[in-house]
């Protein structure tokens, strides 16, 4: 019986996905010690592994890293192929301004606000790379008004511009409430709409919707904080 094969972008998830019968491939940022310990758990569950040192804020190293990929999954999987990418990784930093080097924050900024020469260039390129690819969907994210992009960035709507690129379901995401979802829907090019902090804070949001009734602000205080506080005590419709 053939395993599946995951690629993790971080080694937190690793071991619950072994425990269910795959293979994994994961990355860590440095700690190589803790990495190899994660995979020596993975082996010892009857599962293979390896793990791969990667920056992603320096997109140099891309190129390498799919090649590495590629060789191992040929010669360990017999395919080039693999069943699942999971992004679940993270950065973040955790001080105050004062606190805060130069470098870490260039760091943050080349992770999280990557700025592209040619952002419509590089991301059509990518759909049509995907477009080869068999799976179930792609999510697109309308930019954020909060961070305004780059000057030389394009002024066309995301999901328009890309969503008709693509070839596999859309998922839209980003900033949608009921009168912008119905209007997304009605364009035909998104099929779903995913929601984020609207539904943390409104866990029945599809009865609200339903039923024009008012929604709960969002407690931005308590997103990430690690407790339940925030994620489980917002009212519903009918409390």
């Amino acid at each position: 019986m053939l395993q599946e094969v995951a690629v993790v972008w971080a080694g937190d998830m690793v071991i619950n996905l072994a425990k269910k019968g795959n293979n994994i491939i994961f990355t860590y940022h440095s700690n190589k010690v803790e990495a190899d310990k994660v995979v020596t758990e993975v082996l010892s569950l009857g599962q293979k592994a390896i793990a791969y040192q990667l920056d992603v804020s320096n997109i140099k190293n891309f190129d390498a890293f799919l090649d590495q990929v590629s060789g191992h999954l040929t010669q360990h999987e017999g395919s080039p192929n693999f069943d699942f990418l999971i992004n679940n990784a993270g950065a973040g930093i955790y001080g105050s301004v004062s606190e805060t080097t130069e470098e870490a924050f260039d760091a943050m900024m080349n992770v999280h606000f990557m700025i592209l020469d040619d952002p419509a260039g590089t991301y059509t390129y990518l759909i049509e790379e995907l477009n080869k690819l068999d799976f179930a969907y792609v999510e697109l994210m309308r930019r954020s008004p909060y961070f305004p992009s780059p000057a030389h960035y394009p002024k066309d709507d995301e999901i328009e511009f890309f969503g008709r690129k693509i070839r596999q379901t859309i998922i839209a995401n980003a900033g949608y409430d009921k009168d912008s979802t119905e209007a997304e829907l009605d364009k035909g090019i998104a099929k779903l709409i995913s929601f984020g902090t609207l539904f943390i804070a409104n866990p029945d949001l599809p009865q609200r919707f339903e039923k024009n009734a008012a929604l709960n602000e969002p407690d931005k205080a308590t997103m990430f904080s690690g407790a339940e506080h925030g994620y489980i005590d917002y009212p519903l419709l009918n409390d």
